[in-house]
Order: structure tokens, then C-alpha cells, then sequence
């Protein structure tokens, strides 16, 4: 069985949308990628229409589960 990451991203509103969420979702992708993982997945809020943009738009992330009130999004590496 292979190493679990987790990881906990939140932008503050000041910074949204400067580059930032964008710089750091790619280096971890990177550094996923390079260390043998495979996929990675990610919960967010139902509700968070920007954050799910963000994620499918940019980083070609899609649904694989629906919870109450979150959204499980998943990619292959």
C-alpha cells in the first residue's frame, strides 16, 4: 500500500484569484506525481460553484461521489 497525503487548501479572500490557488495546486500535483502516486482526489462544499470550476475547468478534475452536502472530485495522475 502506498503513502496517504493530506492536505488542506484555503486561499483567504484577499489573495483569491491572484495566481496563488493556481501555483499551489500545480506544485503539489507535481510533487504527487513525482513521488509514484497515481490519483488524487479532493472533498469541497456542494455549494462552492468557484472552487469547482477552479478544479474541473483548470485541472481537469471530475465528480466521483455526491455526499450530503459536499462533492468528492478525482484524477488520474
Amino acid at each position: 500500500m502506498g503513502n496517504v497525503m493530506y492536505c488542506h487548501t484555503d486561499i483567504i479572500a484577499a489573495y483569491q484569484g491572484a495566481g496563488y490557488g493556481m501555483v499551489l495546486i500545480n506544485r503539489m500535483l507535481n510533487a504527487l506525481k513525482q513521488s509514484g502516486s497515481i490519483g488524487v482526489h479532493l472533498i469541497q462544499h456542494k455549494d462552492n460553484l468557484r472552487a469547482f470550476k477552479f478544479y474541473t475547468e483548470k485541472f481537469g478534475f471530475i465528480v466521483i461521489a455526491t455526499l450530503d452536502t459536499e462533492l468528492v472530485l478525482g484524477k488520474m495522475l
